[in-house]
């Protein structure tokens, strides 16, 4: 995982792509498995909750909304600390919550 930090390094870098690596600090690329585990979990998450969608189920708003707002939540943080694979599983599980949110 290459941050901003590290993006911002490599435009100003004026010698090898070796010598950039060697700026990439242990740090930066350390989150990688924690991004492919929760990107696991959202994609357990979102198709449990198909079956609901496709059952039409009427779940309460106090549940589907509160759940839908703290998963978009989610979305943000993980995407400023740049686990995209992360964002992508969980915005699709707070999709699903939006769909049962609204859909009366």
């Amino acid at each position: 995982m290459i941050t901003a930090t590290a993006l911002t390094e490599l435009r100003w870098c004026q010698g090898s792509m070796a010598e950039f690596m060697e700026g990439v600090t242990a740090d930066m690329v350390e989150l990688i498995w924690q991004d492919i585990a929760l990107m696991i979990g959202g994609f357990i998450f979102a198709p449990a909750l198909i079956a609901s969608i496709l059952k039409k189920a009427n779940l309460p708003v106090a549940t589907t909304l509160p759940t839908a707002l703290v998963l978009t939540m989610f979305v943000i943080c993980y995407i400023t600390l740049g686990l995209y694979l992360a964002a992508i599983s969980t915005a699709l599980t707070a999709a699903c919550w939006y769909v049962l949110c609204f859909r009366r």
